[in-house]
């Protein structure tokens, strides 16, 4: 689509108002952390240094670690581990990556791309079989290894798989995207995917239709759509704004903007355009017309000088491009000497270029944006789209959690109270707050309640625990707040001993203590003592608890006087040994009348 250059300023001025006419965030505000992007195999160092520096802009990173492959002769699918083999044994584990990603409040959604043959996955996930077991393996990666969720990258469908398979595909992606949703957030993991642009199905231009995003949006969690690589095979803008956000457009009306992600590229395209005269041998096959490269944005600056180029920047497509040539002198193959010129052309995005790219970000409500790749950038890259996060600033949120009481019995209730204040304790009405759980068991937070605050930002609720447990209170992030989470509180659970015996008996008479644990736990170890020249020991051999929970002890040939008594349920599971208040036992002599109460 072209328009004239009028439009498009036009445009830039309307988009850059509404980035500027915000204030800067406040001590008591947060900006939001809009800027997420790619951290390569390759390159996860450099990829780190950027996320350090612009950790306060950053809330996720998808480390591009996997890929799908399968074996036709076996019929395996495995997913395949490209980071470890490239760093080596001498490299950082990706449980240390992971961990230093958290240290910085950063989650870690890796991306798997498609490394099969042509058609391949796409069959896959036709299969109802083959699916379910892409399914498990890559909820098993993502749990197995505590990331925050997967991102999908299945590039192939678009530029390997021919486009008369792509009615087929369709359906296979929307039936493998519904059922990896359900398994992740049965986890709370999320679920991200990364696509070439589509534009509306209806319209003459779709675009790549068949990743369906209208179809897959109630089971993602985020989108992000690569808005570069418009230019691949010959010169030209990488991602055209114009063109950019149409596809945007197309997004937010099938979606909540709040799920798409504006996909930007942090790298410099380099195209062959010409080549006069031969070039020598140790050349001729790398430059020849339309071959290009990629470089980081700091190619620019540091070549700018001994290349002699001079960046424009084009209006029309709002990225910089320039022209440049360059002179190769040596040999041929046979030793003639020969020269040769090869001319190339450059287009790349600048912090101009992505400041007005980022401005789309507070215009249509999106997530934010994600970078091909972190680390690519220049220092001043990022002010424009830092500058957005800061007018998007979010009111910080303090949460706190209160306690009725901290050691219970089990089977008593607890009476949580929670507070949400923003700055000078104003306090956040009308807003869920969500009452976590973390135990040994379970090993991982998890949501067992939720409450409103109410008008003074209050919460007030009664729960049961059964087992040892973490209390937390938590919220989302929303437009206008953080998200918040509450100091943990410990709360001990002790186990419940019911007991019942008779207060006397005669002498020479049996008796019986009965009773129950609670919770209930079959084949549990339970023990009768008495308390005899100054220490507890077992009176008689441990019974076990039957499938109730419940026990009975049958006792003969007592002497007469005062037994004092209790009972020991051993350790089991989550708990340690429980043992009961003691109690005492008269045993009265044969013709002594029964005590009466």
């Amino acid at each position: 689509m072209k328009f004239p250059r009028s439009t498009y300023t036009s445009l830039i001025v309307v988009l850059l108002a509404t980035l500027f006419s915000s204030a800067p965030a406040k001590a008591d505000e947060v900006a939001r952390k809009i800027l997420s992007g790619w951290m390569p195999y390759y390159s996860t160092a450099r990829s780190l240094a950027s996320i350090e520096t612009n950790t306060a802009y950053i809330n996720e990173v998808m480390p591009f670690w996997y890929t799908v492959k399968y074996n036709s002769t076996s019929k395996k699918i495995r997913i395949t581990d490209l980071y470890t083999p490239f760093v080596g044994p001498k490299g950082a584990k990706p449980s240390v990556v992971i961990d230093s990603l958290t240290a910085l409040g950063v989650k870690a959604i890796p991306t798997i791309t498609d490394g099969t043959d042509e058609n391949v996955l796409s069959g896959l996930m036709a299969n109802p079989k083959s699916r379910t077991e892409m399914v498990t393996l890559i909820t098993a990666l993502v749990v197995d290894n505590k990331f925050a969720g997967i991102d999908l990258d299945f590039e192939g469908f678009a530029f390997v798989d021919k486009s008369s398979t792509w009615k087929n595909t369709a359906v296979a992606w929307v039936a493998f995207v519904k059922e990896l949703s359900a398994s992740l957030r049965a986890k709370g993991k999320l679920l991200s995917v990364s696509t070439p642009y589509v534009f509306d199905p209806t319209a003459a231009k779709k675009g790549y239709y068949f990743y369906e995003w209208a179809k897959i949006a109630p089971y993602i969690d985020r989108l992000r759509f690569m808005a570069y690589d418009y230019s691949v095979a010959r010169p030209g803008p990488i991602g055209p704004l114009a063109w950019a956000e149409k596809t945007i457009q197309y997004a937010v009306s099938v979606m909540p903007p709040s799920k798409v992600y504006l996909g930007l590229p942090g790298y410099v395209r380099n195209w062959i355009t010409a080549v006069d005269g031969v070039c020598p041998a140790n050349v001729v096959k790398v430059y020849k017309v339309n071959a290009r490269t990629e470089h980081p944005m700091s190619w620019v600056r540091d070549n700018r000088g001994p290349l002699g180029f001079v960046p424009q920047y084009n209006e029309e497509h709002q990225e910089m491009t320039f022209n440049y040539q360059r002179q190769y002198n040596g040999q041929t193959a046979t030793g003639l000497a020969t020269t040769c010129t090869v001319k190339r052309t450059v287009w790349y995005q600048d912090q101009r270029a992505l400041t007005v790219r980022a401005a789309l970000v507070t215009k249509y409500k999106l997530g934010g944006i994600a970078m091909w790749t972190l680390g690519m950038e220049d220092e001043n890259a990022y002010d424009g789209i830092k500058q957005v996060a800061q007018t998007l600033a979010r009111s910080k949120v303090k949460a706190t959690l209160e306690v009725d009481q901290s050691a219970i019995n089990y089977g008593e209730a607890i009476t949580l109270t929670g507070s949400l204040t923003i700055r000078e304790n104003q306090p956040v009405k009308n807003e869920v707050v969500t009452i976590e759980r973390y135990s040994e068991k379970n090993t991982a937070w998890e949501s067992i309640a939720t409450a409103i605050t109410d008008d003074l930002g209050r919460i007030s609720k009664t729960i049961y625990l059964g087992q040892n447990s973490k209390l937390r209170i938590t919220t989302k992030e929303s437009e206008f707040l953080t998200e918040s989470e509450s100091e943990e509180i410990d709360i001990s659970i002790s186990r419940l001993l019911v007991l019942s015996a008779p207060a006397s008996i005669r002498q020479g008479e049996s008796f019986t203590v009965t009773g129950s644990v609670h919770p209930r736990i079959e084949a549990n170890l339970i023990t009768l003592e008495t308390f005899s020249n100054g220490k507890w020991i077992a009176f008689g051999a441990p019974v076990p608890t039957d499938a109730r929970g419940e026990f009975k002890f049958v006792v003969n040939n007592t002497k007469r006087g005062v037994l004092t008594l209790r009972v020991s349920a051993a350790a089991q599971d989550l708990y340690p040994v429980t043992t009961s208040p003691q109690f005492s036992l008269l045993i009265r002599g044969p013709f002594t009348p029964e005590l009466v109460k």
